[in-house]
């Protein structure tokens, strides 16, 4: 029923802007929300789109009047955008984020995002690697038996 809601609202959206920062700050808060449970349910992309809303209506200078809100919100849409696939982008919101941390905790759960995404992405290369040697000895296998007949 979350979900539902906030697909509904997020059609009016726009009329938003401007208003109360009270009600944006709440209605965030039920994106924030929204785009948990839809985390929850393996619907990243629904989740990121949540959660992008989430972020456009903190006010102005959010990091200061709303530091811990600003702060859950970026780092939930940095771990969807990742399980999304756009390892590029959600490292560059890790990278902002960690400039924004106060505290030693909120730094090390940013620092342990980007460690896992570069392992991700480290691992990632050595598999293509792995499989081009195999394909360079194979080749160079039915090379070396072409040659030989």
């Amino acid at each position: 029923m979350l979900l539902l809601i906030a697909d509904q609202m997020k059609h009016g959206i726009g009329y938003l802007k401007g208003e109360d920062p009270g009600l944006q700050i709440d209605v965030a808060k039920h994106f924030e929300s929204s785009g948990i449970k839809a985390a929850r349910c393996f619907d990243y992309f629904a989740s990121r789109s949540y959660l992008k809303v989430a972020s456009s209506l903190l006010p102005k200078k959010h990091w200061e009047s709303h530091h811990e809100l600003s702060y859950r919100i970026t780092l939930l849409l940095a771990k969807s955008i990742y399980s999304c696939g756009d390892a590029e982008e959600a490292q560059s919101i890790l990278q902002e984020l960690l400039l924004k941390c106060r505290s030693m905790e909120e730094k090390l759960h940013v620092q342990e995002m980007l460690v896992m995404s570069e392992y991700c992405r480290l691992s990632l290369m050595l598999k293509i690697l792995f499989l081009a040697l195999i394909t360079i000895t194979i080749l160079s296998s039915k090379f070396w038996l072409m040659r030989r007949n």
